[in-house]
């Protein structure tokens, strides 16, 4: 029982992460380095999100996409 409890506050702790990452990543006002470092995700992760997030969501501004790389 015990560790099935560890496994959903883990579920929730990483769902907790990716979202602070997507909220930051659409502010524009950060690197992905410091979005890594800020909510605790793997750079790789954070490059993962913000190709997501640039595909799927409103054109972004030519700085915004510069900033990602």
């Amino acid at each position: 029982m015990c560790r099935v409890m560890e496994e959903k506050w883990e579920e929730g702790r990483k769902s907790n992460q990716l979202e602070t990452a997507q909220r930051m990543l659409a502010s524009g006002k950060l690197t992905l380095e410091e979005i890594a470092e800020y909510s605790n995700l793997p750079l790789d992760e954070v490059r993962r999100i913000a190709s997501e997030q640039s595909n799927s969501g409103p054109t972004q501004h030519m700085e915004d996409i510069t900033k990602w790389k």
